[in-house]
């Protein structure tokens, strides 16, 4: 049988963020604060603090002072990240009505010794995991050929003979020229088996946008941030919550398991062509309920097989799909899989997934193989 790859995003740990409420008179939010050394109490200057897969961010200053502004309602994850120090992640609820005050207290980083086992890599070895990185983090997506690695001599790369690790002291900077992003990523993990070809990923970004040198690339840029939410797994949770699943392009069935191999498309075509609105409505209204204002609850155990029908796949996804599943066939559709291993699974209506732990899901095909070339900040909204 073969390997499915499973491909983690995010990994975040929440804590109990204590704030002080400030009134606010709009739907837009300030976040102020102040970090300071846990052993001195002196303010740190230049920590970073950001909220996790958003354009939210800031720098302290010399006070250790930090604001950021303009937030929008939701359940957010701050960061508070500064040189030898170690990182502080908490959870933040920012309702649309209140500002909020967090003070942040670090504590020096813990040397820790080296795995004995590793081997370090050689400048030719170098070259090779250099490319791997770059195929499992950025993707294989049309987008991957205008995104790249600012500073690839960062990321440190060690290696047991069947397994591949890196990690990197400082931010990974990635240029999206196609989606018009910097990231500053925060690599918590990135392990890949050779014979496998099986791995985990997880990091922690923040997103800046790219100055446009005229009107016609802001468009561009535009274009391609819609482009790359429609059919995403974010577009349907959202679709869910508006309960528009039908009309904004998707189908979806009930699955036991996910196949090794594809069957014949013209058969699985029918299928999918024949599922009308109110069956696609029926199955989501049976597992989907309403947890609380604006938060939504999946129950199920099954896997939900999950068909965009508005676009057909990237040309780049055939080698992948041969691999994984058998067959290099073009779809007229993009199929992905998704798995709650605990039977449950919160969002809200903005399609953001509310679990703490990242593994509460699992995402397989298509959604599985779109990597961080492909990826919007939570705070992106589609009609923008």
């Amino acid at each position: 049988m073969k390997q499915l790859r499973r491909l983690s995003l995010l990994s975040l740990a929440f804590s109990l963020l204590v704030t002080t409420e400030i009134t606010s008179q709009t739907n837009h939010i300030e976040i102020v604060g102040s970090v300071f050394d846990g052993e001195s109490g002196l303010p740190i200057e230049n920590a970073v603090v950001f909220l996790s897969f958003t354009t939210f961010h800031a720098k302290t200053n010399s006070k250790g002072e930090f604001k950021l502004s303009g937030v929008i309602r939701g359940t957010y994850a701050i960061f508070c990240i500064s040189d030898n120090y170690q990182k502080v992640i908490q959870g933040i609820v920012v309702t649309g009505s209140i500002n909020l005050r967090a003070n942040f207290v670090l504590k020096k980083q813990q040397n820790v010794a080296k795995n004995k086992i590793m081997q370090l890599t050689s400048f030719i070895e170098r070259d090779k995991f250099i490319e791997k990185f770059k195929r499992e983090f950025l993707g294989e997506s049309l987008r991957t050929f205008k995104c790249d690695i600012v500073n690839p001599d960062d990321i440190e790369f060690t290696h047991n003979g069947v397994q591949l690790f890196a990690k990197s002291k400082k931010p990974i900077i990635v240029l999206n020229k196609s989606l018009g992003y910097k990231l500053n990523v925060y690599l918590n993990e990135f392990e890949w088996e050779w014979f496998t070809d099986y791995g985990s990923i997880s990091f922690d970004t923040f997103f800046e946008n790219l100055d446009s040198s005229d009107s016609t690339e802001t468009l561009r840029y535009l274009a391609n941030r819609n482009e790359a939410y429609k059919g995403s797994y974010r577009h349907f949770l959202q679709s869910c919550a508006s309960r528009k699943i039908y009309s904004e392009g998707f189908k979806v069935f009930e699955a036991s398991y996910v196949p090794t191999e594809l069957g014949e498309y013209e058969d699985f075509k029918d299928q999918v062509e024949s599922q009308r609105a109110w069956q696609a409505a029926r199955l989501i209204e049976s597992i989907m309920k309403k947890n609380g204002e604006n938060e939504f609850l999946f129950e199920t155990n099954a896997y939900l097989e999950v068909v965009y029908t508005e676009n057909r796949e990237d040309p780049n996804y055939a080698w992948y799909k041969e691999r994984i599943f058998g067959t290099n066939e073009p779809y007229d559709f993009q199929d992905s899989w998704v798995k709650f291993p605990a039977g449950k699974y919160t969002f809200n209506s903005r399609g953001i997934g509310l679990e703490n732990n990242t593994y509460q899901k699992q995402l397989f095909g298509y959604w599985a193989w779109k990597r961080v070339s492909d990826l919007l900040p939570h705070n992106y909204e589609p009609n923008n």
